[in-house]
């Protein structure tokens, strides 16, 4: 069992249904990057917008630096935790060196699928979408894949999703 896994990927690629099918069939706790970063602009009200959210976000890792927003989402946990939605490669690195025994699985869809469950899930528009997908912090998300431990393709159904997690999560394979 890993003590933490750290789970990246674009909008709508899938990591949060990762996240939370690792939390109910392993028992990890979870960390949200979003919530976190929430909880740090004191942004309670659920109806804050990801635009608002990534420009905090933007604004605290220039301030403050990629290890001080690594610092506090491992101050929220313990072991067998699951890491979600880090956008910054520089925290993603900082918390895997950090936390022995930590895996990142990188989760990667297709823009067509990712735009089809944001709009779907969220109600808004492609406009939306891709506003929000040319924010700098989502435009380098894809350089976490690189140094992922494995690669995910959630392009499918639900059920190939749990079982290239379940694969992996139980050695049987370190490919897809």
């Amino acid at each position: 069992m890993y003590n933490s896994i750290i789970i990246c990927g674009l909008m709508s690629s899938g990591k949060t249904t990762a996240a939370n099918y690792i939390h109910h069939q392993y028992g990890y706790s979870i960390v949200s990057a979003g919530e976190t970063i929430k909880e740090l602009a004191s942004l309670s009200d659920k109806t804050c917008t990801r635009s608002q959210l990534q420009e905090f976000g933007s604004q605290m890792l220039s301030s403050f630096g990629p290890i001080y927003f690594a610092n506090k989402l491992i101050g929220k946990c313990n072991r067998n935790v699951v890491f979600e939605g880090i956008r910054p490669i520089e925290v993603v690195s900082y918390i895997k060196g950090t936390i022995n025994n930590s895996v990142i699985i990188y989760v990667k869809a297709e823009a067509e699928e990712r735009l089809r469950r944001f709009i779907l899930s969220s109600n808004q528009s492609e406009s939306m979408f891709n506003e929000y997908m040319s924010n700098p912090l989502e435009l380098n998300v894809s350089l976490i894949e690189s140094i992922s431990d494995i690669v995910i393709d959630n392009n499918h159904e639900i059920e190939a999703l749990y079982l290239q997690l379940d694969k992996f999560l139980t050695n049987e394979s370190r490919t897809f």
